[in-house]
């Protein structure tokens, strides 16, 4: 059963029960192994890293963001939408206009049944049987945090990003805020350390109407191929665009559904390649697979900076922040 542990109230209530124990298990046994740690990969999605003898005991799997359970997380909300068309059609539809109009009340309720269907037979594709592949890699996941929570260290501000230079990049308790320093003046904040194939996850919480980027392989000023970070009208999280970068064509990302407002949201990257692919998780749903057709970045560059960056423009409230905190990255080979 699909269960979002990084809800506060969900994690209280399944913790503080045998729920686990009594109904919700997927377990992973492996014995033979020589004792230390082991990073566990499916479907090259991280897992987590655990030692040896409790993977001879046993890992429920259930309490992981798998593969499986992203799969489970998609077939719960079909369900809930198919619920939703369903009972629409008889509480907004039927019950109030059958006796006003007729016949335009039965025309929408025919249209919402074959909104149900479609959605009864999406729901069922989904959840058939898919095949994982598993991984087990000697040694800890190899995640680092590349953010200490305290201030600025590893980091710096572009001087020379057209979106601008805002110095408004604070941390307070645990939590990287940046800000439009006057209206219409954005920028971003680099690492100092270049990567090249690696895995970035973080968590986000912008104001509305504050749009954003994770820019991978950046340069100095910000050319790099960004994970959109805009849930405005027209924006999209997750979503790849090129940003100073010519001939890219992007994607917009199904996302919404995923998507909670006005709370911390997970995000997660991967870029690999020299001809860069990215995929994108969402609150542990992968919503971006994107592969580029060449290498579009200046003089050919494979490796770049990450950056985290504050949009300039109107598109940004007054006193707005963009709230980013737990930055890890684990580096690929």
């Amino acid at each position: 059963m699909p269960l979002d542990l990084t809800d506060e109230v969900m994690a209280l209530a399944v913790n503080s029960s045998d729920f686990f124990d009594a109904l919700n298990q997927q377990t992973l046994k492996v014995r033979g192994l020589k004792p230390g740690r082991y990073t566990l990969l499916i479907d090259d999605k991280l897992v987590g890293s655990f030692d040896a003898e409790a993977l001879g005991a046993g890992v429920n799997l259930a309490k992981y963001q798998t593969p499986m359970w992203e799969q489970a997380m998609r077939v719960h909300n079909l369900t809930i939408h198919r619920a939703n068309a369903h009972n629409t059609r008889w509480r907004s539809v039927h019950v109030p206009f059958v006796d006003e109009v007729p016949d335009e009340t039965e025309k929408a309720m025919a249209a919402l049944d074959v909104l149900r269907d479609q959605l009864r037979r999406k729901q069922r594709a989904v959840a058939q049987p898919v095949d994982r592949h598993f991984v087990l890699i000697p040694g800890d996941s190899g995640e680092v945090s590349i953010f200490n929570g305290k201030d600025l260290s590893g980091w710096h501000i572009s001087k020379t990003s057209h979106h601008g230079t805002t110095p408004d990049w604070k941390v307070k308790d645990g939590v990287l805020t940046g800000t439009q320093d006057r209206p219409g003046e954005g920028g971003i904040l680099l690492t100092d350390k270049k990567y090249k194939n690696f895995e970035i996850s973080m968590e986000i919480r912008p104001d509305f109407s504050c749009a954003g980027g994770l820019f991978l392989r950046s340069t100095e000023k910000g050319e790099a191929y960004q994970v959109m970070l805009d849930y405005l009208d027209g924006g999209s999280i997750g979503g790849i665009y090129g940003e100073g970068l010519k001939g890219v064509q992007g994607v917009t990302p199904q996302w919404r559904p995923y998507w909670k407002g006005n709370q911390w949201n997970h995000l997660r990257a991967r870029i690999e390649g020299d001809v860069p692919r990215i995929r994108v998780w969402l609150n542990g749903i992968q919503i971006t697979d994107w592969k580029n057709t060449e290498n579009h970045l200046p003089d050919g560059a494979t490796e770049g900076h990450i950056a985290v960056q504050v949009h300039r423009g109107n598109r940004w409230i007054p006193g707005g922040e963009h709230r980013f905190r737990n930055i890890t990255v684990r580096e690929l080979p």
